[in-house]
C-alpha cells in the first residue's frame, strides 16, 4: 500500500460552521454553584453524536474521485482505517 491512515480522530477534524457550534454546545457547573456555569462549544464535529459516523463517512467517501483518476488505484476501506 501506497497509503495507509487511522481514521480514529477524524471526528475531530470535521470543522463545524460557527453558526452550528450553538448546537453543539454544553456546560460544566462550577464546583460551589455559586458561580456561574461555564459554557463550550464544539470548534470541530464530536463523537458520539448520533449523525458522527454518518457525516464521517461522507468525508471519506470523498476520495472516490482518486478512483476516477487513477482508476488502477486499490483504495480498501475498512472500519476506522483507510489503505490506497
Amino acid at each position: 500500500p501506497l497509503i495507509v491512515t487511522d481514521l480514529k480522530d477524524w471526528f475531530f477534524t470535521i470543522p463545524l460552521q460557527e453558526l452550528d457550534r450553538c448546537r453543539f454546545a454544553f456546560s460544566i457547573p462550577s464546583s460551589n454553584m455559586e458561580e456561574a456555569a461555564l459554557i463550550y462549544q464544539w470548534k470541530v464535529f464530536p463523537q458520539g453524536t448520533k449523525n458522527s459516523p454518518i457525516i464521517c463517512q461522507n468525508f471519506v467517501q470523498a476520495i472516490a474521485p482518486v478512483r476516477q483518476k487513477w482508476p488502477e488505484a486499490k483504495i480498501i476501506h475498512y472500519m476506522n482505517d483507510i489503505c490506497v
